[in-house]
């Protein structure tokens, strides 16, 4: 008895680790004219229904085999370097400390802070806090400040300090000045172009959404048919008069909880971080990675009149898949396999020493997988057969178990 349920927990195990490698979704590449290496671009709603790793995302020819490729993410070329100053808020000195609190600007997460003073040869501890609301804060890194020389045009002497991704709106900056004196610092901000690229970012495809008016908030409410993966979000205001609001970024998520000895679900409030637009700036901020698709935008009107917007934006950062393709040939990509284990390519092995591609494709719109249009498994648990064959296999294991122990039991009489 022991041996048939080991062997039916045995033989319904392998069936789903069958069905978890099946992928969900997929989407048709364009037909290339030229045989060589082509990118192909990644939409935010494919890499919506993929794994986070994109472990699951495989390019398939038309005989249904795999095709080797190479992921990359494209950047901004680099350009001249220039300073880019934050809005300071505080700048003091308060007994043994020198103070600097700024806002993060809108659509920036920052990773990275330059701090410029007038010339000084001496180290610093640094403690930098987060806040959303000026009034609790948080801690954000605690370290120790070395000079980092000149730099920029003019040059200034400038105090560079590494930051984890960080999306507070306020950050406070608190030099410690009771071992040394104060140093004056000019301002903060941060040095972009030059060494440092910059991410680009590809836009999903129109995102409908419904504005609600009540009270002092507006609400953007957004429901997708599928999840997309979100980095960034950009809006279109139609106003024409100047503004400054602040919002949150909110979604729900159905968590299963246990009541005594009864299992529930119940729904629960995400917020993922806020955000500022303003009048006569580029309204678009930065989210840490995120699938969403059911979410909502809340603008803060205060006493004003609510805001209308034209446009929700929903973008990633552009990822492109690299692979040699045949014009005789017709593609797709597959993905939304979640115990599918990641490829392992030779590609992968001189992705720095591939060609420029002939040409950049977009997929097409993504779509569920047809049942019928997925390649059956060698044990597809569906199938009557592979159930009568593992009853057949069990009589004949427990046949042979018997005539193994029947010459022991006629020893022993």
């Amino acid at each position: 008895m022991d041996l048939r349920r080991d062997f039916l927990l045995a033989a319904l195990i392998a069936a789903q680790a069958v069905v978890a490698q099946v992928p969900g979704w997929e989407a048709e590449v364009p037909a290339v004219h030229r045989a060589g290496l082509h990118a192909i671009t990644l939409s935010p709603e494919l890499l919506g229904v993929s794994r986070s790793d994109l472990g699951d995302i495989r390019l398939v020819d038309s005989t249904g085999a795999d095709v080797p490729y190479v992921l990359r993410e494209v950047w901004t070329a680099p350009g001249p370097e220039r300073f880019v100053p934050f809005k300071l808020l505080r700048n003091e000195v308060v007994r043994s400390s020198t103070v600097i609190e700024l806002e993060r600007p809108e659509g920036v997460l920052l990773e990275q802070l330059a701090i410029r003073i007038r010339p000084v040869q001496v180290q610093k501890q640094v403690r930098i806090t987060g806040s959303d609301d000026r009034s609790a804060w948080y801690m954000v890194k605690d370290d120790h400040l070395v000079i980092h020389g000149t730099r920029g045009d003019p040059p200034h002497q400038v105090l560079a300090i590494n930051l984890p991704k960080s999306d507070y709106r306020y950050l406070r900056l608190t030099l410690n000045d009771s071992i040394t004196a104060p140093v004056q610092v000019i301002d903060v901000g941060r040095y972009v172009g030059g060494s440092s690229l910059e991410a680009r970012f590809v836009s999903a495809s129109s995102t409908p959404f419904i504005q609600q008016d009540s009270g002092r908030t507006s609400t953007l409410h957004m429901r997708l048919e599928a999840p997309v993966l979100v980095e960034r979000i950009a809006l279109n205001v139609r106003d024409t008069v100047r503004y400054k609001r602040s919002g949150q970024v909110r979604s729900w998520r159905r968590v299963a909880v246990r009541e005594k000895r009864r299992k529930t679900h119940r729904i629960t409030q995400v917020d993922h971080g806020g955000f500022t637009i303003s009048s006569g700036e580029v309204n678009a901020f930065s989210l840490p990675a995120i699938q969403l698709d059911t979410f909502a935008l809340l603008i803060h009107n205060g006493d004003d009149r609510p805001l209308r917007f034209d446009q929700v934006r929903l973008e990633a950062r552009h990822r492109i898949l690299l692979a040699h393709l045949l014009p005789d040939m017709t593609y797709r990509l597959t993905t939304g396999a979640p115990d599918l284990r990641p490829p392992t390519y030779d590609m992968a092995n001189f992705a720095e020493d591939l060609a420029s591609p002939l040409d950049t494709l977009q997929h097409g719109m993504i779509r569920t997988v047809p049942a019928q249009a997925t390649a059956g498994p060698i044990f597809d648990p569906t199938k009557v057969w592979v159930w009568g064959a593992i009853l057949v296999l069990m009589a004949l294991m427990a046949w042979m178990a018997f005539r193994l122990l029947r010459p022991s039991q006629e020893k022993v009489d």
